[in-house]
Formats: structure tokens, C-alpha cells, sequence
């Protein structure tokens, strides 16, 4: 939606409604609220659309009903082609299927022309060789993507040694090859519905060869169904390609398959509904991928091209037939409304008339004129059989289409319209001149203009309005700033401008303050209801109701672009705010001390909006007048409370935060005070967000609204601007703490490091001698050392947990350690799976989730997600586990003798680990993707 629209109707509708509810105002959901605008014109312009929709609303929904019914009737004279079988016969082997008996020339040149003979037809050489091309383009792409993905891990022998794990490793590996062919497909069908079905749809368009006879042409339904078998063939080759590398597999394991007499895996999307190892369904696919989904039903992609061919062609023949019944009655409309005196007034009679005109000829030309043609269509059209039945919800939503287009086109036709109203120019212009004659000027009130029309109102009115707006802005703007910065460090839009994503911050906007919102619309209408219009003789009447819906119009579309501009100001102003956190605090950058001035954005937190004209004495050259202490007792314990609690919760978070600042950096090589001037922007900027994100802030905010402070009189509660002042001056303690924890952190690193690096050896194979039953390790183990010093948690090397100093051989790999290493590394694998799964389940469970989409396609959208949340999860624990292990302790057998472990020990490690994580992570993808 342009920028343009969103400002004229959003979030107040524009349109004129008699009732006092608010039920016509357009807010938290832009497209429902704006539909109505999508072909609304300059309001200068022929015809305001939107009026049109107003007059009869459900009468285009019963004349599209009572035109379904004439088609019903129709269709039952026709007879009825079998196009079900057809279709089950030219897909049957769809999705998951592994037949191939009939693909054995499939690599042959005269494939699909093989196919055209045995349906009694032929094709052409050029048709053929497109064909053949796209076929080789494809499978070429399979293959490549298949080895890219690495499926020749799937090429080895097992091991018959270890019988009583056979049926537990096949089944293992099964499963990994189900897993990795179900995730890699969607890429494969989305490769051939987006990039081959056009180029094929194309080379069909060409296809204008005959039968076997030369009799006739060749048919719709014949070149549909050559379609589905190209298409659908296209298709088998990604599950049949596949299955050479477990074809593979199975041959090199041909001896051992044969001495299992009960159990086969020939088929293994069959085996994993009845294997011993995490048994699954096999996989379902609801319809070929020559099908897409259209108004309820399956259509193939050829039959959509033809239906929106259809729908044009229909479309025309109605226009061009209505244009004649039109222009012989607008003249007729023009002389009943003679009287009016407002061009805009008599377009919005002319346009209602014609739209009564619409609903009544377009069945009738329908009729006359194509409905034989719609039942000749449909009746041939082939649909996926399950959604037979669901065939009229697509011829539905066909003729609401045809009428769509006949109303856009009607409405946008200028000439008809205007030729019949262009004797009332004058009139027009005679009115004008003396609204604007110098008599005028002694009226008392305001020359409101709007269009074409102008309106002479009572002074009151444009104050209300103006008063009304500024109120309702003050209320606006904190709860606006509070949402724009939390999309802002969401998803890091600090240099994001507002016309890049105006349309969806402004909605964010709308529905954080929708009741702000409803309030106002409200009390413009009340206002507007309330208008008095000055007559010429200076005296004052009730505005009649044509003037309230202009009145309506003008005001609604300036309360609108004020919101807008409001909204604009408040992200610019943001952006420039979180510019300044990489340069300093954000205590520092709210405040100018040397003006005594509030910055436009103020608060510790940064995002509450002020007026600096609002600012009163309470802000001086001293920033303040009172302190903490001012505070009644309760209000200062709860204070104080807040602020430790945060601050305990911070410094674990903060301790991470470093670790990873500093992994890129060589400390040893660098001074303290370089360090903490590199990683500060950083540590001040996650301090703002993770007091906001963590409820710090609403905290804060419901003790201020309800502290008192003592003064000799009594008490008073705080001011607005005090708050924040308040706030700031009061975390100049916390702000030290940080700072001085950060560097007495930071301090710690840096010194071990420098020890440890003094102590390294070059060689991977360094052995430590231990030490009563302790090790001396270094990089990360420092690390860890240093926050639990921090935090008084136990050390790790303490008496009382010998028992995890126990050497044990790991979970994965070869390597001997210690027996918290391996608690160590189960308890990241159990982190990952449960954060993986949870983060899965909140989106699974999101209603707005590709709501734009059908049900099958959100499903495909969202397995497909999954899936790319699982791999980027996993890439991403393999790197952290990786590091994890780099400086880990190893131990031979049989003695005390502790080294470093070495780069192969390393890849033995995590080879293991990483089929481990393909299982599990392959649960999730399968349990959520159900």
C-alpha cells in the first residue's frame, strides 16, 4: 500500500456515518480498514470511489449468489466429462512415490513424444525441444543440490560385527535419509514451481500442433492433461533421484539385507512407520505440484492461466456492453439532481446511480453474453479430485472477480461521467467567486475548504479540533516511542528510514494505542456533529448531513497525516537517539545540562517524548530539586529493590556479553582502558534494552506514577518531567556499579589470559601433570573460572566435587575426560533441544503466521521455516560447542597424565555429536511439522 493511501484513510475512516458508533473506524487492522481505498482517485478528480461502497453493500454479494445459481441450473444441461480419473491416472504417482517402471526412457529425447502418440497426438519438434531442455535443467539442478547436501554419507557399509545393534543402525539411517530427503524436497518443489512451471507454461502457449488425424486442432483438455504429465513426471525425478543413493546403499549392504528375511527396505519412507528406531507416518502429500490452490479448490497452474484469461475476456464483453446502457441514462441522473451546487456532491449521486446500474444489468449481460462460456470452461477444467466438491466456491470467486474488474473500470472511466456534468462548470465557478467576494471578509468564522466545495464554520470549531489534537498527541507519542524502539533493537533498524517501513510502523503505532485512538474519533465526530455554518447574512445554522460527510472527509484526512507526521518525527528523532548510544550513555545524551534544557527524547530509558516547553522549574542549571532521600521510606526500598534486582540480573548477561566481545580481540597485545573504550558502546546499549525487555521499566514506572515525595508540607506525588529527571540522576549509581564491575571483569580476563598464555606450548599435544586429582586448563575454562568467582559459586576444583573430576571416556568421539565435561556437554545439548523447541512451538502457534496464505501452502510455508530454523540452529550449536572443546583437558588410559586435546581428537568429537543432533534435531522438525 502506497504511502499516500495509508495517510488519507488510516486510522480514521473517512467516510460519513449517521450512527454514533465507531464501528467504521479503522484501527490495529490496516488492510481490512483500507480496502475500501484501493482505487480511491484525487478527491479533485472524477469520482470518489469510496462512496460507492456505501450504497447497498450486499447487493453484489446477491447478485454474485443469484448469478451461482444460474450457473448451477446451466451447468446441469451440459453433460459431464470424467476429468477425475484423468487426473488420479496422470498423478497417481505423486510426492513420495518410488515407482519407476514407466520412467525407464525417461532420459530419452522422445519421451513425452512418445507420450502425445499414445494419446493420439502429436507435438512439434520445437515444442519437444523446450521440453527437453527444461527436463535437463531440472535434473541437473537435483543433482547438483543432492551432492551439494552430501548425500553420499549415505554410501557406506555397516558393520556386521555388531549384530545386536543391526536392526537399531538401519533403522538409524532410514531415518536420517527420510529426514534429509523430506526437508531438501521443498526446496526442489519450490525450484520447480517458481523457476520450470513458467518456462513450461510458456513452451504450452506455443503448442498449437493437431492430432494424429490433422482433423482438428488440438483440444484444452489434451494440452491440461500433457501438462500434468510433464509437470508431474518433473516432479518424480526429486524422490527418484534420491532413491539412487539408498539404492546404493542397499546394494553395498546386499548380504546383510538378504539375511533379514522380515524386514525390507526397499521402500524407507515405508520402513519408518514400522522401524524400532523413532518410528514416523509416512509422509503425506495432499496434492502434485502441478497443482495450486485457488478459491478453495486444487487448480493446475495451466488451468489458473485459463481462468484469468476467462475472467478478462468476460470482463471486456460486460464493459463494453454496460458503456452503452450507461450513457444513455446519465444524462437523465445529471438533470434529477440539477440543484446541486457542489461538483463532488453531484459525482457522488452520479456514481451511486451508476452503480445501481451495475448490479442491474450485470447479470443480465452475464447471461446473455458469457454464461455458456463459463460452464463450457469449468466443465473441462481439471481439479485435484479432493477438492471436487468445492468446484463452485471457484466459480464463485470467478464471477466476483469479472464484477471487480467491470466496477474498477466503469468508476475510473472519466469521460462518461464527466461529459454529462460539464454544464454545471459554470454554475460551479459562479459560487466559488462569491464565497470568495470581498462581502465576505465581515463574516465572522472560518472559510473551510474541501475540494471543490468550500463551507464558511464557526470560529469554535477549528478550536476544538486543534485543542482536541494536541491532546490526544501528548498521549500518543510515549506509548509510540516505547514500540518504535522495541522493533528498532529487535530487529537492529537503527539506520532503517521511515519511508522504507512507514506502512508497518505506522500500524504498530495505531494498535498500541488503539483506545488513544478510538477516544479521539470519537470526539471528531462529536465535534463534527456539533459544527455551526455562517450563513451569509453572518447568522448560524446546523450543518445539513452532505456537509458533515465532506466536513467528515477533510477532517479525518488532516487527523490522519497529523498522526502520521507525528509517528515519522517520533522514529527520526529515535534513530538519532540510538545514534548517540554508541558514543556515549544514555544518561549523558537525554540531557543538555548546559541549556537546562530536555531533549526531545528523555528518560533513562530513552523512550519517553517531552515537551520542552513543558518543562517547568523543577528543571535548572541543577537538573533537579530533589533526590533519592526526598522519597517516602516505601517508595525508596521498593527503589531500591528494583535497582539490585536488575543489577543481580544483569551481570551474568553482561559476563556472557564480554566473553564474546572479547573472543575477537587480542587482549594480551592491548591496554585495559583500549578494551573498555571498544566493548563500552556495546555494554550501554544492551544495559538500555535489557532494562526495558526484561520489565526494569514497566517496574519503574507503575512505582514513580504512585511514589509520593515529602516536602514540609506533607506530600505530593511527582510530575511528568520529574519522573524522568528522576530517573536519571538516581542511575548514575547503577551506571558506576556497571562500570566498575565491568572493569574489575574485564581486569580478571585479561591478567588470566596473560598467565595462561605464558604457560602455553605451541605443540597440540602439551601434557599437564595433575595435581591432586586437579588440571589446569586455559582459554574458555579461565573464563567460566572468573564469573563464578563473581557470583561466590562453588570452585570448580573444590574437594567436595571429586566425583566430577572422575575421568571417564566422553559422550562422543574416542577422548577420555573429565566427568563434567561430559555433564558440561549434556547440559547444552538439553538447553539446545528445549530453547529450539519452545522457540518452534510460539511460532507454530502464531495465528498471524502466513496468514495471507492458503492452508496447504502455510503448511509448506511454515514446514519450510522449520526447517531453516533447525539448520541455522544447528550450524550455530556446532560452532559454539566447537569452541567449547578447543581448550579442553584430555586424558590417557591408565595414568594421570592430562594434555590438550588435538585438532583430530576435535573432528572425532563433533562428528559424533553432529549425527546425535541430526536425530534430535529431526524429532523436532517432524513433531512440529505434523
Amino acid at each position: 500500500m502506497s504511502d499516500k493511501r495509508l495517510t488519507i484513510g488510516f486510522p480514521f475512516s473517512i467516510n460519513y456515518s449517521d450512527s454514533d458508533s465507531d464501528s467504521d473506524l479503522v484501527c490495529g487492522n490496516e488492510e481490512s480498514g483500507l480496502g475500501q481505498l484501493n482505487d480511491i482517485v484525487n478527491i479533485t478528480s472524477t469520482v470518489p470511489v469510496e462512496y460507492v461502497a456505501e450504497v447497498n453493500p450486499n447487493s453484489s454479494l446477491d447478485i454474485i449468489s443469484k448469478l451461482l445459481e444460474d450457473y448451477s441450473l446451466c451447468a446441469s444441461k451440459f453433460s459431464q466429462p470424467n476429468i477425475v480419473s484423468a487426473a488420479y491416472e496422470i498423478c497417481s504417482n505423486y510426492g513420495y512415490s518410488i515407482y519407476d517402471d514407466d520412467m525407464y526412457d525417461f532420459y530419452s529425447e522422445c519421451f513425452f513424444k512418445n507420450y502425445a502418440n499414445r494419446c493420439g497426438y502429436d507435438v512439434s519438434d520445437n515444442f519437444l525441444s523446450e521440453i527437453n531442455r527444461l527436463k535437463y535443467m531440472f535434473v541437473n539442478y537435483v543433482n547438483t543440490t543432492l551432492c551439494e547436501d552430501d548425500f553420499s554419507r549415505f554410501l557406506f557399509k555397516i558393520n556386521e560385527n555388531n549384530y545386536d545393534k543391526l536392526l537399531l543402525l538401519l533403522d538409524s539411517n532410514c531415518r536420517f535419509f527420510y529426514v534429509s530427503v523430506h526437508s531438501i524436497r521443498f526446496k526442489f518443489v519450490d525450484f520447480l514451481r517458481n523457476e520450470i512451471v513458467p518456462l513450461i507454461l510458456d513452451a504450452f502457449d506455443k503448442l498449437l500442433d493437431v492430432d494424429s488425424s490433422n482433423s482438428r486442432n488440438l483440444g484444452y483438455l489434451d494440452k491440461e492433461k500433457l501438462f500434468l504429465y510433464v509437470v508431474t513426471t518433473f516432479e518424480r525425478v526429486i524422490i527418484l533421484r534420491a532413491m539412487s543413493y539408498w539404492n546404493s546403499f542397499c546394494d553395498l549392504n546386499k548380504d546383510l539385507l538378504l539375511s533379514l528375511q522380515y524386514t525390507d527396505y526397499k521402500n524407507p519412507f515405508i520402513r519408518i512407520s514400522t522401524g524400532v528406531f523413532c518410528a514416523a507416518d509416512v509422509p503425506m502429500v495432499s496434492h502434485p505440484v502441478a497443482f495450486t490452490y485457488r478459491y478453495g479448490v486444487y487448480v493446475s497452474f495451466f488451468g489458473v492461466r485459463n481462468v484469468d484469461q476467462m475472467i478478462d475476456n468476460c470482463a471486456s464483453d460486460c464493459i463494453s456492453k454496460l458503456k452503452v446502457i450507461i450513457s444513455d441514462r446519465v444524462m437523465g441522473i445529471c438533470m434529477l439532481y440539477r440543484g446541486m451546487d457542489c461538483v463532488e456532491a453531484l459525482l457522488v449521486r452520479v456514481n451511486e446511480e451508476l452503480f445501481d446500474i451495475i448490479l442491474e444489468e450485470f447479470r443480465n449481460v452475464i447471461l446473455d453474453h458469457c454464461m455458456n462460456r463459463i460452464v463450457v470452461f469449468f466443465n473441462e477444467l481439471i481439479i485435484w479430485p479432493e477438492s471436487k466438491n468445492d468446484l463452485l466456491a471457484l466459480v464463485r470467486g470467478t464471477i466476483r472477480n469479472i464484477f471487480t474488474l467491470v466496477k474498477a473500470e466503469i468508476n475510473v472511466d472519466s469521460s462518461i461521467v464527466r461529459s454529462t456534468v460539464s454544464n454545471y462548470f459554470k454554475i460551479l465557478r459562479r459560487d466559488k467567486r462569491d464565497l470568495s467576494s470581498n462581502k465576505s471578509s465581515d463574516y465572522k468564522g472560518r472559510l473551510y475548504v474541501f475540494g471543490n466545495c468550500k463551507f464558511r464554520l464557526n470560529e469554535d470549531f477549528f478550536v476544538k479540533i486543534k485543542k482536541l489534537r494536541a491532546k490526544k498527541l501528548a498521549l500518543f507519542k510515549p506509548i509510540v516511542i516505547i514500540e518504535f524502539a522495541k522493533i528498532m533493537k529487535k530487529e537492529n533498524l537503527c539506520n532503517c528510514k521511515w519511508s522504507s517501513i512507514s506502512s508497518r510502523l505506522f500500524s504498530v503505532a495505531v494498535e498500541a494505542t488503539k483506545g488513544i485512538i478510538d477516544s479521539q474519533y470519537k470526539e471528531l465526530k462529536k465535534i463534527i456533529s456539533e459544527a455551526r455554518m455562517i450563513r451569509d447574512d453572518g447568522s448560524e445554522r446546523k450543518i445539513n448531513r452532505e456537509e458533515k460527510v465532506y466536513i467528515t472527509k477533510g477532517v479525518m484526512q488532516s487527523s490522519n497525516k497529523r498522526l502520521k507526521d507525528a509517528a515519522r518525527i517520533l522514529w527520526r528523532d529515535l534513530i538519532k537517539l540510538y545514534g548517540n548510544f554508541i558514543l556515549a550513555d544514555i544518561s549523558e545524551s537525554c540531557v543538555d545540562y548546559s541549556s537546562g534544557m530536555v531533549s526531545d527524547v528523555c528518560d533513562f530509558r530513552g523512550f519517553y517524548t517531552r515537551d520542552s516547553s513543558s518543562v517547568t522549574s523543577t528543571v535548572g542549571n541543577s537538573v533537579i530539586k530533589f533526590s533519592l532521600l526526598d522519597l517516602r521510606e516505601e517508595d525508596r526500598l521498593e527503589f531500591h529493590f528494583i535497582v539490585g534486582e536488575f543489577i543481580r540480573c544483569f551481570k551474568p548477561v553482561l559476563c556472557e556479553m564480554i566473553d564474546c566481545l572479547l573472543s575477537g580481540m587480542d587482549i594480551n597485545s592491548s591496554s585495559l582502558e583500549y578494551i573498555l573504550i571498544r566493548i563500552r558502546p556495546d555494554i550501554y546499549e544492551k544495559k538500555v534494552s535489557y532494562f526495558i525487555e526484561n520489565g526494569f521499566s514497566s517496574k519503574l514506572e507503575s512505582l514513580l506514577s504512585r511514589a509520593l515525595i515529602m516536602i514540609p508540607s506533607g506530600s505530593r506525588v511527582m510530575t511528568y518531567n520529574e519522573k524522568g529527571e528522576f530517573l536519571m540522576s538516581s542511575f548514575d549509581s547503577v551506571n558506576e556499579s556497571i562500570d566498575i564491575f565491568v572493569s574489575k571483569y574485564v581486569s580478571s580476563l585479561v591478567n588470566s589470559s596473560m598467565l595462561v598464555s605464558k604457560s602455553e606450548s605451541s605443540k597440540d599435544d602439551l601434557v599437564i601433570p595433575m595435581v591432586e586429582g586437579k588440571c589446569k586448563s586455559k582459554g574458555k575454562s579461565k573464563k567460566r573460572r572468573v564469573v563464578e568467582d563473581y557470583y561466590n559459586v562453588e570452585n570448580e576444583y573444590n574437594d567436595n566435587h571429586d566425583r566430577d573430576n572422575d575421568v571417564v571416556p566422553s559422550m562422543f568421539g574416542t577422548i577420555r575426560v573429565m566427568r563434567k565435561f561430559n555433564n558440561e556437554i549434556n547440559r547444552m545439548i538439553l538447553y539446545q533441544i528445549d530453547n529450539l523447541s519452545n522457540y518452534i512451538g510460539s511460532i507454530k502457534g502464531d495465528p498471524s503466521a502466513f496468514s495471507d496464505l492458503t492452508s496447504e501452502d502455510r503448511v509448506v510455508a511454515m514446514e519450510k521455516r522449520i526447517r531453516s530454523i533447525i539448520d541455522y540452529s544447528q550450524s550455530e550449536f556446532m560452532d559454539r560447542v566447537g569452541e567449547f572443546i578447543t581448550g579442553v583437558i584430555v586424558y590417557a588410559d591408565g595414568d594421570n597424565i592430562a594434555r590438550l586435546i588435538n585438532i583430530d581428537e576435535i573432528h572425532d568429537f563433533l562428528r559424533g555429536l553432529h549425527a546425535e543432533m541430526v536425530v534430535r534435531h529431526g524429532d523436532i522438525f517432524v513433531r512440529w511439522s505434523q
